[in-house]
């Protein structure tokens, strides 16, 4: 038995112990896709709070089919769209929300350098703003969670072959609206032969 799977069984026997292990250990997670999703750090906490509480109250519910995490995914992604419908509202960009796409400075760059690589992810952010609620989760997750399309498939409830079909339409929508970034040879090129 996995240390998830002993965590889960012991949740559920009532040990409060068993269940904010499980919190901290994937409590920055959880975090970081929530404030992915909504590009809001202002409500990560508020939303976080609900998963967890979500994730116990069902927790008799975990057959165990899935990873622990994968499960916890699902709810945590469901949580987000959930609250952004009802709130009628899109996320926003924020540079808090920019932290998943790693823009690192190294000792030796110019101060230039890393302001384009700010610039960048946040016009990579905006680009993946504007793609529809199916696609946006799939990049945030396959992208910026590194799950597997197995993973994926799982959280979003839908079939691998849909999740990878669904992954090549956001990557090429998402090529169209970063055309311009993209080196000169890569969007003048014509199909090869």
């Amino acid at each position: 038995m996995d240390r998830d799977a002993f965590l889960v069984e012991q949740c559920r026997a009532g040990d409060e112990e068993a269940c904010e292990a499980l919190v901290r250990q994937y409590q920055e997670r959880v975090f970081a896709l929530i404030s992915r999703m909504t590009g809001d750090p202002d409500r990560v906490e508020d939303i976080a709070q609900e998963v967890f509480l979500k994730t116990f109250r069902s927790l008799k519910s975990f057959r165990g089919g899935s990873r622990f995490y994968t499960w916890l995914y699902r709810i945590t992604v469901n949580t987000v769209l959930n609250t952004m419908r009802s709130q009628g509202r899109r996320q926003e960009t924020s540079l808090d929300a920019l932290e998943g796409f790693e823009v690192q400075a190294d000792a030796d760059m110019e101060p230039a350098e890393v302001t384009a690589r700010l610039e960048l992810a946040r016009r990579v952010r905006e680009a993946i703003d504007q793609l529809e609620e199916p696609y946006r989760v799939i990049v945030y997750l396959r992208e910026l969670e590194d799950l597997s399309y197995e993973e994926i498939a799982q959280v979003v409830e839908l079939p691998v072959g849909t999740v990878k079909s669904r992954l090549f339409r956001a990557r090429q929508h998402l090529k169209g609206l970063l055309q311009d970034l993209l080196p000169a040879t890569a969007h003048q090129r014509g199909p090869s032969t």
